[in-house]
Formats: structure tokens, sequence, C-alpha cells
């Protein structure tokens, strides 16, 4: 008994509330988990209808505390809290930030909606130039679409390659109507705002197919990325394909436009622009060390 009653004098105790940093509200019933930082066991609460949370029994140490509901950015590790040996923390509160939205349409050079399109939206690091994908969502039979779960900055929204009537293509094109990353207008959203009639208008082309072969592998993947004029979207791939045995490989009905045949193998790569117009074209893709 003795025992039991010193372990329950030391163990020590973390709670707080959880809040809505735009509304004021509480947030209710989401998921608190707090652990150690160097990974050991988690204990769990939910928080009631006042957003508040409580968790006890903890030892000693350090621990990070996150937090998760629907409908709210998850809060991984927002906070880290040294805990001595019968403390007991009553202040850690949580900023639970409501993601921002983006939403419009897509319409083909007549106006009318474009169903089943991919529209997806990107950031660009600038330090690093990385282009990176955000969120993808695809266009209902209104030609409407709807990115959710973003957080606050600037964005590029792009619809990507879709199957046209009469076995054309509309070619991807990036908002409102621009055929690279460079002529794009970019879109800047705050935390739990929504961007709407975000519209992108796209137009169908005439196809041809990219064939080649590689040399210096057998079966290996080969990618095929549109090269705008910046050459920033390059980290976006159209299409990737195996290779053949024999190195044969087959990129079919792509739109006009400028592109970057690749093939990475973990000795070897190698790349390969081609400029297609319409005509079918075929490309030699070496592999080098």
């Amino acid at each position: 008994m003795a025992t039991w009653i010193i372990m329950c004098w030391l163990a020590a105790s973390v709670e707080g509330r959880l809040w809505n940093p735009i509304t004021g509200a509480p947030v209710r019933k989401a998921d608190v988990v707090v652990g150690t930082v160097r990974g050991g066991p988690v204990k769990r609460a939910v928080t009631d209808v006042n957003g508040h949370y409580a968790v006890d029994g903890l030892a000693a140490g350090e621990y990070r505390i996150a937090a998760g509901r629907a409908g709210f950015l998850p809060a991984l590790f927002s906070a880290v809290v040294s805990l001595k040996a019968g403390e007991n923390r009553r202040d850690v509160d949580i900023a639970m930030e409501t993601p921002a939205v983006i939403t419009g349409r897509v319409f083909d050079e007549d106006g009318e909606p474009v169903e089943g399109v991919p529209v997806s939206v990107y950031t660009q690091d600038e330090g690093s130039g990385m282009v990176q994908a955000r969120a993808t969502a695809r266009t209902n039979d209104m030609g409407e679409y709807r990115l959710a779960g973003l957080g606050a900055g600037t964005y590029v929204v792009r619809a990507a390659r879709a199957q046209a009537p009469l076995g054309e293509l509309y070619i991807p094109a990036y908002y409102p109507a621009a055929g690279n990353w460079r002529g794009a207008s970019p879109v800047r959203i705050a935390m739990g705002s929504e961007a709407r009639n975000i519209d992108i208008r796209v137009a169908k082309a005439k196809t041809a197919n990219i064939a080649g072969e590689v040399h210096g592998a057998g079966s290996v993947q080969v990618t095929l990325s549109r090269k705008d004029t910046d050459a920033v979207m390059l980290a976006v791939t159209e299409m990737t394909v195996t290779a053949n045995p024999d190195g044969q490989f087959l990129f079919p009905a792509m739109p006009p436009g400028t592109y970057v045949v690749a093939a990475l193998t973990t000795q070897s790569h190698g790349r390969v622009e081609v400029a297609l117009d319409g005509a079918d074209a075929r490309v030699e893709l070496v592999l080098k060390p």
C-alpha cells in the first residue's frame, strides 16, 4: 500500500484546452495523444464539450502532445512538455487550425463543363525550387472540383490532361488558362478561408505517340514529363511506363508540347527532350553511369 501511495504521489499529469483560433470556440471530441520524445508508450484522451483534456499517471520526462479532429489540420507535436515527478501542468493549450479550401470549375473552349479532370494544387519551395503537390481532386459532372485540407499559402492550380470526345485529349492547363507554370496566376489563401471561382479553361488537341528504346538497361521504368518554359514542372510526371525486355517503350496519345523522357536505375540514368507537334516521334534513351 505504501509503495502504491508513493507512486501516485510521484506521478505527473498534463491538461489543457483545444480551441479554434479563428472563432475562439472550443474543439470538442478531439483526440489527444501524449507520448515520450524518445518514442515510449503513449497515453490518449478525448476533449470534452469545453475542449478540455487531461492525461495523468505520467512518469517524469519530456513529452510531445499531438491532437487531431475531422475538419481541422492535425496538430502534430504541437507542444513539448518537460514534467518533473509529481508535477501537474494545466496550461498546455493547443490551437487547432481550420484548413483552407480552393474550389472552382473546369470548362472547355466553348464554356462547357468538363467531367473527370484531375485538378491539383502545387507549392514551390523558395529555397530549393522544388515543386510539391498538396492535394488532388476530380471534377464532377458539372465540372466542379473542391481541394480541401490546405494550409495557408500560395498555390498554383493545374488541370491535368483528360479524355475529350472523339478520341481527343484536353491539354493540361494552369489557372486560369495558361500552358505552363510561369503563365499561371497564383492563388493565395489564409487559414480557414475559401478561394472560390478558381476556374480553369482547357483546350482539345490532336495527339501523337512518343515511342523509343532504352539503351543500357532492360525492363526499366521510363517517365514522361511535360516541360515548361522555366522547366519547373519537370517534377510533375505525365506518365510512367515499363520498357520491354528489349528496351522498347511507348507513350500513347500525347498532346503537342515539349517533353522530357527519363529513366533511372541504381547504377545509371538518362534523359532526352522531344518536341511533339501532332506527328509521332521516336527517341533513343541512352543510360549512363
